[in-house]
């Protein structure tokens, strides 16, 4: 309507412009009416009709018609592709996982809760910076759209003066716009300096308060269980960012589309009451349209993608960390066939989301077209009757384009929304599982006691009503042991035998308080090592390595490379010359038995009260395993006196646990904790359920000691070597 309005004004203007332009405007102007095409009467030839009184009837020309046909067609048949495409990768989806839900709770809301965390930041340092910046970006927008203002005004004047060809005030008013510009300038220098300094203080604030929590004590152990973030590096390195970049874009809009609509709102009303509720109408319905159009398939699709796109860049990157392995089993066709199969998946959801875009664009650049007629056609009457200068209508335009544009920034920054929305739930999801893993850390079940230095010459571990599960349950066939109670004494050393999948390593997961399915009370010293098979391999140069994770002033040279040698690595110190300050991809250049090697030198530099070893030397020949064993075995733990750290002689020497399947391993141990798994043959004896048992004892005579059997609950004893196996 308000376009087929505009061209019979315009066409209106073209056939009147020989009266207009000879001074007549005046006098013709309360003649000049306008017939729509949905007015058409017959016009009487009678003798009311006056030659001065001009009339353009015309309906609306097929070129028109066209032109609204084909930008339904530009908006409709990429929608309807985009919506094709989507129910077909759904269709997909759930085929490929019927029981997978997509999760629906991520949205405005989650962005708001991120959003949240940088602006009540819980660190002063961060709520100062971030309160600098953006009172620095108020104050600089606040500066420029004032010289806007003044500069709409300048540009009536200089325009009105070149319409009477009034050459003083034209110079005096563009001179005066000149000067609003230089003005302008250092105010938009000085609001780009404030956008891009809250954006790092924002990200620094995001990005630390991600780091606290996931690099607290344990919870990046319990995060790995979180099967709905399988990517929480990715979100905290690069979508952090982005989720940040367009937070900051998008409030600097919102501030200065507010500052712009206070500004030119009171210039489009004193022009036009009749325009300004046009304009609010018009932004109105577009903001209403695009959103209620546009807004959920976009943000859907944003999400998926985002999700895609971490699926695909983790398969690409476990398949460098375990390059090694995976050529080793000929497995670069399949994995690479598994890449381009998410890849795949990828393109389709992207090619969704540019059907659905182009259609969005098509609407978007629809309106901002139609919006350059809804002034013309409600300022133009108002100078043809000389009610407003020849200014006026150019003025008009512009603040009217202003304020619309102020108003529909949710139609003009559409896709940085949806963009915003999706990165924001992800990011909630983060958190929130942030969350759950801190949580699970701070309550571990069993939780370990500590025991003070004093208690810990006596006593290196006690346990008492100790019983594990799997993640199944106690009662669906999950349990690893029962109600195990003993008492290792400081000094003596533990080896934990049984078969694989039985829960040696579960054991010492529940010393270290990484277990949360179990039961009973685990006690052990403050000062406790834990090395694992696969020892952590940090980057940076040797002494970083030899040292992890004691700073890197904690042992000067000597100790270390007195460490090194006591560990078997002398192999790998002649090869860097004994340079400690060399760097290297260790993971690469080192083997796993060297690794193993790097571990033990840390252990022989900490000197603990208990070191606690899960096949720590499962990739070492014997004699070498014997040799560190007896480095060990000699060590005495540090005692602090008079603030100084000293190996005291009457203390006795470091108490060990070890899990090992060597039998070689035995006489280096003064107990065993081992299991015998025996499956049930006779269901109706006593025995019954009782599928294995747990026995602590002296290693010289290991039928001597306490036996803890394992009941389990009534069920398919398949089920059990399953849940063993897991």
């Amino acid at each position: 309507g308000m376009i087929a309005v505009s061209i019979c004004r315009i066409r209106c203007f073209d056939a009147a412009s020989g009266v207009l332009w000879c001074g007549h405007r005046n006098r013709m102007a309360p003649n000049l009416r306008v017939r729509l095409p949905w007015q058409r009467t017959q016009r009487a030839a009678s003798a009311s009709w006056r030659p001065d009184s001009i009339w353009v009837e015309e309906a609306l020309p097929p070129w028109l018609l066209l032109t609204v046909a084909a930008t339904l067609a530009a908006m409709i048949v990429p929608i309807a592709a985009g919506v094709a495409t989507a129910r077909r990768l759904r269709a997909q989806a759930d085929v490929a996982n019927p029981r997978k839900k997509t999760r629906s709770g991520a949205g405005i809301g989650a962005a708001w809760r991120i959003a949240r965390r940088l602006i009540w930041s819980p660190s002063a340092f961060h709520r100062r910076r971030s309160l600098l910046f953006v009172l620095l970006l108020l104050l600089a927008l606040s500066a420029a759209n004032a010289a806007a203002v003044a500069n709409s005004f300048a540009t009536r004047d200089y325009m009105t003066a070149l319409a009477r060809r009034d050459a003083a005030m034209f110079s005096r008013k563009l001179g005066y716009a000149m000067l609003l510009l230089a003005f302008t300038m250092p105010s938009r220098s000085l609001a780009e300096f404030a956008t891009g300094g809250l954006v790092i203080v924002w990200r620094d604030a995001l990005t630390d308060s991600f780091l606290h929590e996931y690099f607290g004590p344990k919870a990046i152990h319990f995060l790995r269980r979180e099967t709905a973030v399988p990517d929480p590096d990715t979100r905290i390195a690069i979508e952090a960012g982005h989720f940040v970049d367009a937070l900051v874009l998008m409030v600097r809009d919102v501030f200065e589309n507010i500052l712009k609509l206070c500004g030119f709102l009171g210039v489009v009303y004193s022009i036009s009451r009749p325009l300004c509720g046009a304009m609010a109408a018009y932004a109105v319905l577009s903001a209403t349209a695009t959103v209620q159009l546009f807004g959920r398939p976009l943000v859907k699709l944003d999400r998926g993608i985002r999700a895609q796109e971490a699926s695909f860049r983790s398969g690409l990157t476990r398949c460098r960390e375990r390059a090694e392995a995976l050529c080793l089993c000929a497995g670069e066709g399949a994995e690479g066939a598994e890449a381009r199969s998410r890849f795949g998946r990828l393109l389709q959801q992207q090619w969704a989301r540019a059907c659905w875009r182009t259609g969005l664009a098509t609407f978007r650049e629809c309106l901002n077209w139609a919006a350059y007629l809804v002034p013309i056609s409600i300022v133009a009457p108002l100078w043809l009757e000389g009610k407003v200068e020849f200014g006026t209508v150019s003025q008009a335009v512009m603040a009217f384009q202003v304020s619309l544009g102020a108003l529909s920034v949710v139609v003009r920054k559409f896709r940085s929304v949806t963009s915003l929305i999706a990165e924001g739930g992800r990011l909630e999801g983060l958190a929130q599982a942030l969350s759950r893993a801190a949580e699970a850390a701070d309550h571990p079940a069993p939780r370990p006691q500590l025991i003070s230095r004093a208690q810990s010459e006596k006593t290196a571990v006690e346990v008492r009503d100790l019983s594990l599960w799997l993640p199944s349950g106690r009662h669906h066939g999950g349990l690893l042991m029962e109600d195990v109670s003993f008492h290792l004494a400081a000094g003596h050393r533990l080896a934990v035998f049984g078969p694989s999948g039985s829960g040696k390593t579960t054991f010492l997961r529940a010393l270290a308080g990484l277990w949360d399915g179990g039961s009973g009370q685990v006690r052990r010293p403050e000062a406790t090592v834990f090395l694992s098979q696969e020892p952590y391999i940090p980057q940076g140069d040797l002494r970083r390595l030899l040292t992890f994770p004691a700073p890197a002033t904690a042992f000067s040279d000597e100790e270390v490379l007195e460490a090194a040698h006591r560990a078997c690595l002398g192999e790998v110190l002649d090869r860097y010359k004994k340079d400690l300050g060399v760097w290297a991809d260790w993971e690469a250049v080192l083997s796993r038995g060297e690794q193993q090697r790097c571990a033990f030198c840390r252990l022989l530099l900490l000197c603990p009260e208990l070191a606690v070893l899960d096949e720590a030397t499962s990739a070492l020949d014997e004699p070498t395993e014997a040799a560190l064993y007896k480095e060990l075995l000699a060590l005495k733990p540090l005692r602090l006196e008079s603030g100084h750290a000293s190996s005291a002689c009457s203390c006795p020497p470091i108490s060990v646990v070890s899990v090992t399947h060597r039998p070689s391993t035995r006489d280096l141990h003064t107990h065993l904790f081992q299991r015998q798994v025996d499956l049930p043959t006779d269901t109706s004896g006593a025995s019954a359920g009782s599928v294995g048992s747990w026995t602590f004892g002296s290693a010289s005579s290991p039928d001597s000691g306490f036996s803890f059997p394992i009941h389990r609950s009534e069920e398919d004893p398949a089920t059990a070597l399953a849940d063993d196996a897991l």
